[in-house]
């Protein structure tokens, strides 16, 4: 019998007996570490990022294929977070001179300094959501589920994972807030030299026109 399920992540899934085969989108990582998860009395799952092995009596099946789906939006917005890493960081690090020293000939750079702190801003708010899902159950989850969906998290190390990232991403915050108001400052102080020498000049014509 074959059937298809509506939601999470998975492409589709094949159904045999209290045994069900999922097949999810292709992982944006090469590596493929099989983790089996059991709750005694409920399930038991092999998965690994392209697909996952669901053992279940027929009452227990449906419960357990949510955890799972779960368990792999969770993974995948995990993955999602660390993509875009690398290159942010390699970035960093060449911009670490021009987040430093704010110079008028550098300009140009300071809408995309400001672009990526926006950036930035938005990857602390996907990590502070998804950081708020791992500390919860979904709700309408039946509590053995629920379990499944936990012992999953903390094989694959979710958690740990995640706060790694969140320090990782602290630190790109850090440097790109830190260029963000040492640019504002410049702009401050630069439009303010303006404005004085505008209010000598124009004191200076005045006198210059009284003199007359």
């Amino acid at each position: 019998m074959n059937t298809s399920r509506q939601g999470e992540p998975q492409a589709q899934a094949s159904a045999s007996g209290g045994s069900l085969q999922l097949s999810f989108a292709p992982a944006m990582t090469a590596e493929l570490v099989p983790l089996t998860v059991r709750v005694t009395g409920f399930a038991t799952v092999t998965w690994q990022p392209t697909q996952a092995t669901v053992l279940a009596d027929a009452a227990h099946l449906d419960p357990a294929v949510q955890a799972v789906q779960a368990f792999q939006a969770r993974h995948q917005a995990l993955l999602g977070l660390l993509q875009p890493l690398t290159a942010l960081e390699q970035h960093a690090v060449a911009d670490v001179a021009l987040c430093y020293r704010i110079e008028n000939r550098d300009r140009h750079q300071w809408p995309r300094l400001q672009a990526l702190m926006q950036q930035l801003a938005r990857n602390r708010l996907d990590i502070a959501r998804l950081s708020g899902e791992l500390a919860s159950d979904p709700d309408g989850l039946p509590p053995p589920a629920a379990k499944l969906l936990r012992k999953l998290g903390k094989a694959a190390g979710l958690k740990a994972q995640l706060n790694q990232l969140s320090d990782r991403y602290e630190a790109l915050e850090d440097l790109y807030e830190g260029a963000i108001d040492r640019i504002n400052d410049h702009r401050y102080w630069r439009d303010g030299h303006v404005l004085e020498v505008v209010i000598i000049v124009v004191l200076v014509v005045e006198a210059l026109l009284m003199l007359r």
